[in-house]
């Protein structure tokens, strides 16, 4: 058995220690670093307010819009390939709206709120750049939300169409 004396026991905790105070210093400058380069962002994020979100050039309300309307509708350009693309939504041959829609990242939905009698309507959305139109009758009970949207995606999809639909609930985008 091989046993150390005091002094050697003495040395290799010292050496110990030195190694362990090196080690938490250098963890420790690591940690002020990241700390500091988080602290540079969070600042830099700060101090510069983000851009706001393009929606439309224009959002081209040709008729009144209401804040208490039982009608929420939403529009959207889905198609990365024409954008801005124009739309153009009417209602029983009465223009709504009329802008120029860009895709941006697919998530970006138009709201309009209009007030509407409770009904049978005609709606009809055109685009003269995507050059295509629809034409669908929708029911309106006491309150409704819908949505109108363009959707072109070559080489996958090859027509240009719009999709439309109403419910009776609000619409859950993703």
């Amino acid at each position: 058995m091989h046993t150390h004396g005091p002094r050697q026991v003495n040395s290799q905790l010292k050496t110990n220690v030195r190694q362990t105070r090196r080690a938490l210093r250098i963890v420790t400058r690591i940690n002020v670093a990241a700390l500091l380069g988080s602290i540079a962002i969070v600042a830099s994020c700060a101090s510069t307010p983000p851009e706001p979100r393009p929606q439309v050039v224009d959002k081209g309300a040709l008729i009144d819009e209401s804040e208490s309307g039982n009608v929420i509708l939403y529009v959207s350009n889905q198609s990365y390939t024409l954008s801005p693309v124009d739309i153009s939504v009417s209602i029983d041959d009465q223009p709504l709206l009329s802008a120029e829609f860009r895709v941006v990242d697919q998530h970006n939905y138009v709201r309009y709120q209009f007030d509407w009698t409770p009904g049978v309507y005609v709606l009809r959305a055109t685009s003269e750049k995507g050059s295509v139109f629809l034409e669908q009758t929708v029911e309106i009970a006491d309150q409704a939300w819908g949505f109108v949207g363009f959707w072109y995606d070559p080489p996958r999809q090859q027509e240009k169409v719009f999709t439309v639909f109403f419910q009776d609930e609000p619409i859950g985008f993703r």
